[in-house]
């Protein structure tokens, strides 16, 4: 085959209401069957279709599988999925392909390991489809055309002993010795073309939509350098220093250069890969002799100060100090096995793992091991930082860095907490992760993505369900209350009011099955499931004070904040009757709060009905949702600041902290908190933490939003109206000077520029505004302003 194609992602308008899904063919895909192979069990499956073509085709195709697959055109990746979503709405790819005359092989290699499967994975059934329009129908669809499939039982797996909740709970063995010549057979239909039903039945299973994102990041990169090499370390104890020293150091960085390296036989040896930054990727590795050689390849995002074995588990200190530091350090990681067959291998995992270190324990048998290359496969969303800030403080920029690599680590075909342990999208996460994406990229597919994930979990409980998609789910009313501040932000951020139409459904549907908890006071109490608030140390799993059975004031807060967003988004792109009802429930309910939680003794909001607990989280709410009485206002702002018993917010909660102090202007205590992030460059991060040390996971984007702010607080650049039609700019610069900030806009950028108190702003073609400093108000045009403070 030396004939060349050409491929191109194609995206296909998505409907927004799915009424007849399954019902009758909504898109040329729903016309193709569904395959599998004749062993209903397998699950790792290729899949190929020869074609001799007499002349160039061209047509569109679209695909789809049950767990994932890999696509290749003549033997070349083009396409990894499917998008992650639901059955109800399964994503398909789109591509325009070009085929020279000539022969060519389509082929797909699928997976469906069931159990093994990350938590974010739902799945119906095993399957693999395939369309074609116009005169590739016949020549290419599954269910006409001749696909052919073989299995594969190479890949199995184990589980894997680490105390904390992770995506795939087990690590995969690709053993050499088990692959086999594929042997091919006729693929088996598992699903017919949907047929269209008169009477309203339903098709069982998938309901096909197309994808609406780009293709994830697909690039091999070496990065880094080796840090220890050492035949004595028993990893579960402390890191000896002559493991750091070996002179076999130099020699096995030449593998990160693309050298080979030989392990001679009957070896037993570590090797400590530093990749000096944070990544999501597939391990690669080529090697060719060394059979029954096992090359385990394990992940961590640190190592520990120490680690304490109980029982058949470990309890980990989990101090991890700074993070470049390794001597005398321990090592817990989880990761996967390739074991070699004498023969020449190139092989990868079928899913990716995430961290800063790599430990990769070799061990040989009686035939040296020949190993020509180790290299990273990374996968993440295309997310680049195209807006921009730069200062004069030198200290700034590696927050800006960990910032955006955390959010770039923390996306993919979702949002997700953290790529090392669950890989899942949760929705008080992803409204951080949105507003950081608003100001980072104009491209706001991910951001849409994620905002109807969440709207499509009802399903559950009638609740936005706290994290989606995931196999197991979990309900959270107070995530799902904020999934309305994630429409919110976006209605105000991007341009989109059909689709934020589209989503008010949803919004009706989840607020009104917070109706049955609202006591005899008027008053959210005994919620179901998790009312997480924040990872606060004195707090039960995350639980405001009386968060679990009672009635709490943070909760109501939450909800009172809640309802006055909806009635804003009711009174811009819905009915103008519900806005006026959601707005009189808010003021009923911001009376109900002030009569039970206000202490006008302490000029606080109380968190409990007994007024024994307060916190920095029920000023903010208090204070961001207006909740505050205007004679109050000002000692509740004091008191927030001051008192010193208040529980504090950690990393997550912070960012509204933040948007209190910027909404009253409090730019010295807005400026301080940003020490907290300075201290995490000192400590070696590549990433921001979940929580302040000791922390679990050292990648939450979640901690990324003090980029955000930069942007929305600092410089002060927020839309002052939905879709962003107008800006107001109200800078707390502080210290600041030769500052330049670039904030994407839906219709251009915004760049703000300031000199020793001279401001410039430019604005994209159409936009107006206003721009605020000192006390002083000045209009804004489109294209070039400047203002002297």
């Amino acid at each position: 085959m030396t004939a060349t194609f050409s491929c191109e992602r194609i995206q296909l308008d998505p409907q927004y209401h799915l009424g007849n899904a399954g019902i009758i063919g909504l898109y040329p895909i729903d016309g193709a069957a569904w395959l599998w192979h004749e062993d209903a069990q397998a699950q790792f499956v290729d899949f190929k279709l020869e074609l001799d073509l007499k002349k160039e085709l061209k047509c569109v195709i679209s695909l789809s599988a049950d767990q994932r697959y890999s696509f290749y055109i003549d033997g070349q990746r083009v396409s990894r999925g499917p998008d992650r979503g639901d059955i109800e709405h399964w994503s398909f790819a789109s591509y325009q392909i070009s085929l020279p005359a000539g022969k060519h092989i389509l082929s797909a290699s699928v997976w469906h390991v069931g159990e093994h499967a990350p938590l974010a994975q739902i799945s119906y059934n095993p399957g693999f489809i395939c369309h074609a329009d116009g005169e590739g129908h016949e020549l290419i669809s599954t269910g006409e055309a001749n696909w052919q499939a073989s299995k594969q039982n190479h890949i199995s797996f184990q589980g894997i002993s680490i105390p904390y909740y992770i995506a795939i709970g087990d690590s995969s063995i690709v053993d050499c010795n088990k692959l086999i010549e594929a042997e091919w057979s006729d693929a088996s239909v598992v699903r017919k073309t949907l047929v269209d039903s008169s009477t309203g039945v339903a098709t069982l299973g998938w309901k096909l939509c197309p994808s609406t994102l780009p293709e994830q990041v697909d690039r091999y990169v070496s990065p880094g350098s080796i840090r220890a090499v050492t035949s004595e370390w028993n990893d579960k104890e402390p890191m000896p220093s002559s493991a750091l020293n070996n002179n076999a150091i130099n020699q096995w960085q030449a593998i990160i250069s693309g050298d080979g390296v030989t392990v001679p036989a009957n070896s037993d040896i570590k090797v400590l890969w530093d990749l000096d930054e944070y990544y999501c990727a597939y391990p690669h590795l080529q090697w060719s002799g060394g059979k029954g050689a096992r090359i385990h390849v394990e992940w961590a995002e640190s190592l520990y100060n120490s680690l304490e074995i109980h029982g058949e588990g470990y309890r980990r200190d989990l101090h991890k100090g700074n993070r470049n530091d390794l001597d005398g350090k321990i090592w817990l990681g989880f990761g996967d096995s390739f074991i070699g067959d004498g023969q020449q291998q190139s092989q990868q995992t079928f899913w990716w793992r995430a961290g800063r270190y790599i430990l990769l324990h070799i061990t040989t048998k009686d035939e040296a091991l020949e190993l020509s290359k180790i290299e990273l496969n990374e996968t993440r969303y295309p997310l680049e930082y195209q807006g921009s800030f730069s200062c004069n403080e030198e200290s700034i920029q590696p927050i800006i860095d960990l910032s955006v690599r955390g959010m770039q680590m923390c996306s993919h075909e979702t949002y997700m907490d953290c790529p090392y342990y669950e890989q899942l999208m949760y929705v008080g996460d992803t409204r951080l992760e949105m507003l950081c994406t608003h100001i980072m990229d104009a491209d706001d597919r991910l951001v849409k993505r994620g905002i109807e994930l969440f709207d499509w979990s009802r399903v559950n409980w009638g609740f936005i369900n706290e994290r989606y998609p995931s196999h197991w789910p979990q309900h959270s009313p107070t995530f799902s209350l904020i999934w309305v501040s994630l429409l919110h932000d976006f209605a105000y951020w991007r341009d989109d009011a059909e689709w934020i139409q589209a989503r008010l459904i949803g919004m009706r549907s989840m607020l009104e099955h917070f109706e049955p908890y609202v006591d005899e006071n008027g008053l959210l109490n005994a919620l179901p499931g998790w009312s997480f608030m924040d990872w606060v140390d004195e707090w039960d799993t995350g639980y405001p004070p009386d968060g679990r059975w009672g009635c709490s004031g943070i909760v109501n807060l939450l909800y009172l904040m809640t309802l006055r967003k909806a009635a804003d988004l009711e009174n811009h792109f819905g009915e103008s009757i519900l806005s006026q009802r959601y707005g009189d429930k808010s003021k009923t309910l911001c009376q109900n709060i002030n009569k039970a939680f206000w202490n006008d003794d302490r000029k606080l909001f109380a968190d409990n009905l007994a007024h024994s607990e307060f916190s920095e989280h029920a000023q903010c709410l208090a204070l961001l949702s207006n909740a505050v009485a205007d004679e109050n206002v000002d000692d509740c702002l004091q008191a927030l600041l001051s008192e010193a018993d208040l529980k504090r917010c950690t990393v997550y909660f912070s960012y509204y902290l933040f948007e209190t102090l910027y909404k009253f202007g409090k730019e010295s205590e807005l400026h301080a908190k940003y020490s907290f992030w300075k201290n995490l460059h000192d400590l070696g991060m590549r990433t921001p933490v979940e929580s302040p040390e000791p922390s679990r996971s050292d990648c939450h984007a979640w901690g990324s939003h003090p980029l955000h702010h930069l942007h929305a607080s600092v410089v002060g650049v927020r839309p002052a109206s939905p879709g962003f039609k107008r800006v107001h700019i109200a800078p707390l610069i502080g210290q600041f000077d030769n500052v330049r900030c670039v904030t994407p806009h839906p219709a251009g950028e915004i760049t703000v520029t300031y000199t020793a108190g001279k401001w410039g702003i430019d604005l994209p073609k159409g936009l107006e505004g206003v721009f605020e400093i000192a006390g002083k108000t000045h209009s804004l045009s489109s294209g070039s302003n400047s203002v002297e403070s």
